[in-house]
């Protein structure tokens, strides 16, 4: 497979790649075996690295021109990385690939045959998890209007239209990338490009496709494995998503009520400092979404601009009325009646609980008396009750440490909020970075 072939390739498949060399070999090995590409001059594979710090580069290299590589200079993120191999391509199907990912032989023809029908503008592939026949893909849906995307683990043997496809395994006709473009790199680091592709396509005319045939092995999630920094993506490319695609209008109306509902119940028990950081940076971000999207006048990005402003804060409340009443309940379960406790004063050691000791105020004969219900009690009950008590001892510890961990959520979520506020304030104040003008 040369990168320097004449005539132009049928098929183009683009890898972006960040931090890639434990899975490049195996994916590069899967993709030497599709007799799709042969001759070698039918295929061209373009390695996109985003900056990757490990041997991805060098792995790439090693191939001897086999594969071409194109370097970022920084982490442009999914989105940046496809585009850069995009533009780069001269294939007439387009595909782009994960590092992650292993295909089966008969993948390529499968997935290309589906584009015979002129209509079809974007397919799709059946993904498992590796070494299994668990389905993690068959294409997704949208639940509206929180634009919440849904993998499916269904499908027939034929090829379904879907809603979307995922961009871990996707092949788009040259014709729908030339009239829509690539992928929105404003959905940086990743989430939410390949759903935001697939319906730009569909809302010119274009089908998409889930092609059964085409079977894909998908680690899944390798380059972001921080929960953290995964909840942070989906919530931004959420937002961005929902702004683009529902009508300001239909945002204001549909979205604003469904999404504080969502807050109440969805965000129970998740990590949703995300989705609080997740709003500021969508009141940066919203008002060039709107204007080029919508051609929204000022008045309306304002609107939203309040609206999304509302959702922190009443997110920001819930939080930490939250926290704040998780604190409280678990100080009850102490032994003793303590007051109780501020988010922001420092947690006690919890008490050690002592022995039962025994008195009595008969004269002369009290000592006897208490020397002999002792005697019982450490014979009956003391080596029961010792084991209970140090049982509560550790209990006491562990409540101790989850009372300590609240309040650090609670500090973290006010540092990093009133920091992000500040930002936020002085963007407003600066008219060279207004978001909404």
């Amino acid at each position: 497979m040369t990168a320097e072939s004449t005539p132009d390739p049928i098929f183009s498949i683009v890898i972006p790649v960040w931090n890639g060399a434990a899975y490049l070999p195996a994916c590069l090995e899967s993709l030497a075996a599709q007799t799709a590409c042969r001759p070698w001059n039918r295929c061209e594979i373009i390695a996109v690295d985003n900056a990757s710090v490990d041997d991805s580069a060098a792995v790439i290299e090693s191939l001897g021109g086999a594969v071409r590589l194109l370097r970022n200079p920084s982490n442009l993120g999914f989105g940046g990385g496809c585009n850069r191999g995009l533009a780069a391509a001269r294939g007439e199907i387009l595909v782009v690939l994960n590092q992650d990912t292993t295909v089966v032989p008969g993948w390529l023809e499968a997935l290309s045959a589906v584009f015979e029908d002129p209509q079809v503008g974007i397919a799709g592939c059946r993904i498992l998890y590796p070494g299994s026949e668990i389905v993690q893909h068959t294409g997704g849906r949208i639940d509206w209007p929180l634009g919440l995307a849904h993998h499916l683990a269904d499908g027939d043997d034929q090829p379904l239209e879907r809603e979307w496809v995922t961009g871990a395994a996707l092949a788009m006709r040259r014709a729908v990338y030339s009239e829509i473009g690539g992928f929105d790199e404003g959905f940086w680091p990743g989430y939410f490009e390949d759903t935001d592709l697939c319906l730009r396509a569909r809302a010119k005319g274009y089908k998409v496709l889930y092609v059964p045939d085409a079977v894909v092995y998908h680690q899944e999630s390798t380059s972001l494995t921080d929960r953290r920094q995964l909840n942070a993506a989906y919530q931004r490319g959420r937002l961005r998503f929902v702004l683009k695609h529902l009508s300001p209008d239909r945002w204001l109306r549909e979205f604003v009520p469904a999404e504080r509902a969502f807050q109440r119940e969805g965000m129970r028990g998740q990590d949703s400092i995300t989705l609080h950081l997740a709003y500021l940076w969508t009141m940066l971000t919203a008002g060039a979404v709107l204007r080029e999207q919508w051609q929204a006048p000022l008045s309306t990005q304002i609107q939203v601009y309040d609206a999304l402003q509302a959702l922190y804060h009443q997110s920001w409340h819930d939080e930490r009325e939250r926290l704040q009443m998780g604190v409280n309940s678990l100080w009850r379960l102490w032994p003793q009646s303590l007051p109780t406790v501020d988010a922001t004063s420092p947690v006690a050691e919890p008490p050690v609980m002592d022995d039962i000791r025994f008195h009595s105020s008969l004269p002369i004969v009290g000592p006897l008396v208490s020397g002999l219900r002792t005697l019982w009690y450490n014979m009956a009950a003391r080596w029961a009750l010792a084991h209970l008590r140090r049982q509560q001892e550790v209990i006491n510890r562990v409540q101790a440490a989850q009372i300590e961990q609240l309040q650090r959520q609670i500090n973290v979520l006010v540092h990093e909020n009133e920091l992000l506020a500040r930002q936020l304030a002085g963007r407003q104040t600066d008219g060279s970075e207004r978001p909404l003008c």
